[in-house]
């Protein structure tokens, strides 16, 4: 089992990881026809172009060739941050058949450890209000709230209400 940077060829498993996983993570929190219409394949052309072109890091986790999960992290893109200063992981998604077994956990440290090492304070990422699941993992992770919220539409008008949780790595 590794944690590795993620390549094009990797397009294909991150699109079915990312698909899959909102499906199952987000029943219940988003509306059942905006899980039902996301698509693998558009998902993987994002991807496609997100592994070719986007200056973030992203890792997987790899067990015996099979990517597990990923995620996506970098400067932070909240307006006002102070990119050099702000980190933000953008994106953890595991298979769904791999949750609770600490994959996790090692995608976030390794990505912590990433952006301690380019010079990062600080931490911030986004979480759905709503996902009590994902907000334990981010706080057992050392992540808390920090009181902002905002308010994002999805493509099909679906409403996205999140939280911003933060971590000093150093003060």
């Amino acid at each position: 089992m590794a944690v590795r940077q993620a390549g094009p060829s990797d397009a294909g498993r991150i699109a079915r990881i990312h698909v899959s996983s909102w499906q199952a993570a987000y029943r219940g929190i988003l509306p059942d026809h905006t899980l039902d219409n996301l698509s693998v394949n558009r998902s993987e052309k994002h991807w496609e172009k997100q592994l070719r072109e986007n200056d973030a890091h992203i890792l997987v986790y790899e067990r015996e060739g099979s990517n597990l999960g990923f995620i996506k992290f970098g400067s932070s893109r909240d307006e006002g941050a102070d990119e050099e200063e702000v980190g933000e992981i953008y994106s953890v998604y595991l298979d769904p058949g791999e949750y609770r077994k600490g994959y996790g956990s090692k995608l976030t440290s390794a990505a912590l450890k990433v952006l301690g090492e380019e010079g990062y304070s600080e931490i911030t990422l986004w979480v759905l209000k709503e996902n009590d699941q994902a907000r334990g993992f981010y706080e057992a992770m050392g992540f808390e709230p920090d009181g902002s919220e905002k308010v994002e539409t999805w493509r099909d008008g679906t409403k996205l209400h999140e939280i911003l949780y933060r971590l000093i790595l150093r003060g």
